[in-house]
């Protein structure tokens, strides 16, 4: 298991500088190189995976084919219900697609799955999976705000199973991610509930997934004190984008859109985290109308080379923007 770098030796190694660099620039040029990962010496983000929800019409091989002609570094797998990996055979399948992603070159240094009640058995078993295969970082289950229960009353819970899966992410040897996601009832949607829960947390084994895109829906005026608040504890990102559109009743919407055409302040969220000390992966999502495969479509309703050609757009975009 590789550690992250901690505050001071992030300091040391040039941050300052790095952020300096990103404020001056523009919007496609803005590289963040004091965003760190494990053993890198010379900073920047190096392992940009996609998600393979967006690729569930392809089989391991066919997938891992796909994204590495597009120019991806790795896989975040989606190991839950309706993925390419079904949890309760994760002992089986997960060695497999991880051997055969991996010969094609990739790496699988996350899994998105449904984790999140560290009292089920399945938990464990999927995590000891995971870990035994290398995957360093897990996105978790989400947790919901119920009508019938008081707000206090779901923190606490959260709260209580949270430490507990902490306590079983560093027996298995795996570190969580949980993110924030947009909406009516999401926990962590407003970020200031998760800081509740993760302040008490170690980083090494509970984080934050930061996902901007959610952030700025839900908050586009304040997602940056919220970011501020969990920036200790953001282990990997999630790379999206949206604009805003005028609903039915003239209410203002967020519509997904391919990156760089929305609201989405990566620049901005980069050089946040250059105070910080964020070390992981990147996955990157297509939500935007593809065909299907923004909903982890079986079949595609366009062709494949439609979704490759917005695909290797929406990354090299991305990688402009860290200079990679």
């Amino acid at each position: 298991m590789k550690n992250s770098i901690n505050r001071r030796e992030f300091i040391s190694a040039g941050a300052a500088a790095g952020v300096a660099a990103a404020a001056s620039a523009g919007p496609l040029t803005g590289a963040i190189t004091s965003v760190f990962r494990p053993g890198q010496e010379t900073g920047g983000i190096s392992n940009v995976c996609i998600f393979s929800k967006h690729l569930q019409w392809l089989d391991y091989r066919e997938m891992a084919i796909f994204a590495r002609e597009i120019g991806f570094d790795g896989v975040d797998l989606t190991v839950r219900p309706g993925g390419h990996v079904e949890p309760e055979n994760a002992e089986r399948d997960l060695p497999v697609a991880v051997k055969i992603i991996r010969e094609e070159g990739l790496e699988v240094p996350m899994m998105t799955s449904a984790v999140n009640d560290p009292d089920l058995p399945l938990s464990r078993r999927v995590l000891e999976a995971a870990a035994g295969q290398g995957i360093e970082y897990y996105r978790m289950g989400y947790y919901r705000y119920l009508p019938e229960k008081p707000v206090a009353g779901t923190l606490s819970e959260v709260k209580v199973k949270m430490e507990k899966l902490a306590r079983l992410n560093e027996s298995v040897g795996i570190r969580g991610s949980y993110q924030n996601h947009a909406g009516n009832g999401y926990f962590g949607a407003s970020i200031w509930d998760l800081w509740h829960v993760l302040k008490d947390l170690s980083p090494e084994w509970t984080g934050s997934q930061f996902d901007l895109r959610h952030a700025m829906a839900e908050s586009v005026l304040n997602w940056e004190i919220a970011l501020q608040l969990v920036v200790d504890h953001v282990n990997t990102l999630a790379v999206k984008d949206s604009c805003w559109e005028t609903g039915k009743n003239q209410e203002p919407r967020a519509e997904y859109c391919p990156l760089g055409q929305g609201f989405a302040d990566f620049p901005s969220m980069l050089e946040l985290l250059g105070h910080g000390s964020f070390s992981g992966p990147v996955s990157m999502h297509f939500e935007y109308p593809l065909g299907g495969a923004e909903h982890g479509g079986r079949e595609l309703t366009i062709s494949r080379e439609a979704v490759k050609s917005a695909m290797t757009k929406d990354l090299k975009h991305f990688r402009r923007l860290v200079n990679i």
